[in-house]
């Protein structure tokens, strides 16, 4: 094998190693990505649940529930009766909330 064909082997064979490596380093990344993206959408679905427990909604046939949230989807874009509604929202995890410091302070 003549030096020429020698060094240019050695040269494919480093970008081959290093092509491995990116490879290998994105495909971690992007594993990492997806774990990311997994996560956050299981803490928003953690948080909507909760809230259905908050009302005592959790022992309601998802039909049921599908079809309130349905209906309701309307209210979305009236802004009058969306912020009346947010606004009961903000009441009834404030009186919550408020209830749960009670407990605490009680319990101390």
């Amino acid at each position: 094998m003549s030096v020429i064909n020698y060094a240019s082997t050695q040269k494919l064979d480093k970008l081959a190693e290093r092509k491995r490596k990116l490879e290998a380093q994105y495909a971690q990344e992007k594993a990492k990505l997806r774990a990311r993206s997994r996560k956050a959408r299981t803490h928003k679905l953690v948080k909507l649940g909760a809230l259905f427990e908050l009302v005592n909604l959790v022992d309601v046939d998802p039909a049921v529930l599908l079809g309130i949230l349905d209906q309701s989807h309307e209210y979305l874009h009236d802004a009058v009766t969306y912020q009346c509604l947010k606004d009961r929202g903000h009441a009834v995890m404030d009186e919550r909330n408020a209830l749960k410091r009670t407990r605490k302070n009680g319990s101390d």
